[in-house]
């Protein structure tokens, strides 16, 4: 059913008038009109011809009286519906109008349109709808400030040690150039620092400024079948230099050295030695390092470095109660030219020989693992000892200009 949205002023004898867009059978509907006040949301019924009237009987036009009851109290405006009542079933409501109260009761034709009532209170919320898809990332904000740094954590577990690095561009490698005047000396004077303490290291060295033995605390020298030390011309690298000689005895010569018994070896132990041979004889031998032996006889325990007049060459031992290995290689030393040996005790199963030439290349090296001395009973001492196994005239055999010993590690005492 079609209608006219009619704005209505009642009051009096005010008219309604409604059209229908077709007529169909409605015998036994029955219609009414309800108007209501919606800011209080209560209906307030007026009666249209009585109660009600027969929409099967009015004609597609139909214009009706809109009576006020006695006594009811109208809202200035308002909107009216049509109740539509079938012969069984529920009300149906149908939107008309708006409609506004005329002042004084009069009727009249209808005023202007009411301005709009209050807006009626918010009703419940409804459902939450579904969540939609998520949008496109936004842009990434700029970069906040630098936080405050953290305290400083613990300090890690020590790595494990590197493999060693190639030598040193000074002079004598380890040593160092002017042996009076480097790194290794100074490293020697520290030693003899932390000496008296008595636990942290040992330090013996000479550097033959005479031939006047003890030539250090622990350092002496001493004839071996009547060979002798004299004093030579120094150098200007090589400050303090002495010669030791043979003598027309066989196997004499001359010795400087500790107690042979001086070191229990356990790693830490490093024994230097700036030298050189000083003769073309080929019965000539001298052993620089740790060794247990004070004259010709080999020792008995030791890690040393061997001179074999025969091929001119000098090999590293490592001897443990007589049982003895021998390093692959050998270094062919050239006569009457100045070098420098180290001798290094790592550990009870490492050492290593190095040889440096005055340039402080390094031009050999070698290393054992196996009969290194360490137990109770396989004590040695430490220094140089040369000898010659003939009768000839006495001569020069080698020629010294440093020597150290060192003890690295902490010492309980």
């Amino acid at each position: 059913m079609a209608y006219q949205d009619v704005e209505v002023t009642i009051g009096g004898s005010t008219q309604l008038q409604w059209n229908y867009d077709e007529v169909a059978d409605l015998t036994g509907y029955q219609a009414a009109i309800q108007f209501f006040d919606y800011s209080q949301q209560n209906p307030v019924a007026l009666l249209l011809n009585g109660t009600s009237f027969n929409l099967a009987a009015s004609a597609p036009n139909i214009t009706l009286a809109i009576t006020k009851q006695q006594g009811l109290q109208l809202p200035d405006h308002g909107s009216y519906e049509l109740v539509i009542t079938p012969p069984s079933g529920s009300l149906i409501y149908a939107f008309l109008g708006r409609f506004s109260t005329a002042p004084g009761g009069g009727g009249g034709e209808p005023g202007p349109t009411g301005p709009a009532g209050p807006q009626g209170p918010i009703g419940p919320a409804g459902p939450q709808g579904e969540q939609g898809p998520a949008g496109a990332q936004g842009i990434q904000g700029p970069a906040g400030a630098q936080g405050v740094q953290g305290l400083t954590g613990p300090a890690g577990p020590q790595g494990e040690q590197g493999p060693q690095g190639p030598a040193g561009a000074g002079a004598w490698g380890s040593i160092s150039g002017n042996i009076s005047e480097q790194n290794d000396l100074q490293l020697a004077l520290s030693g003899k620092a932390n000496v008296l303490s008595r636990n942290t290291a040992l330090v013996i060295e000479t550097d033959f400024y005479n031939n006047t033995s003890p030539f250090s605390q622990g350092l002496i020298g001493a004839a071996i079948s009547s060979g002798t030390i004299t004093e030579i011309a120094s150098e200007p690298d090589h400050p303090g230099v002495v010669a030791l000689r043979d003598s027309t005895t066989a196997n004499g010569g001359y010795r400087i050295t500790t107690a042979v018994t001086a070191f229990r070896l356990a790693g830490g132990e490093k024994f230097v030695c700036v030298f050189k041979r000083n003769t073309t004889r080929t019965t000539v031998q001298f052993r620089i390092g740790f060794q247990d032996s004070a004259s010709v006889t080999a020792p008995v325990d030791g890690v040393y470095l061997n001179y074999v007049a025969a091929s001119g060459t000098i090999q590293a031992i490592t001897r443990n109660n007589n049982t003895q290995t021998i390093a692959a290689s050998t270094y062919t030393l050239p006569n009457n030219t100045w070098h420098a040996a180290t001798i290094e005790v790592n550990s009870p199963t490492e050492a290593d020989f190095k040889i440096f030439n005055s340039s402080g290349e390094q031009v050999w090296s070698e290393r054992i693992t196996t009969n290194i001395p360490t137990a109770a009973g396989r004590e040695t001492g430490a220094g140089v000892i040369a000898t010659e196994s003939s009768t000839d005239a006495a001569a020069d055999i080698l020629h010294l200009d440093y020597i150290r010993v060192e003890v690295n590690r902490v010492l309980t005492r």
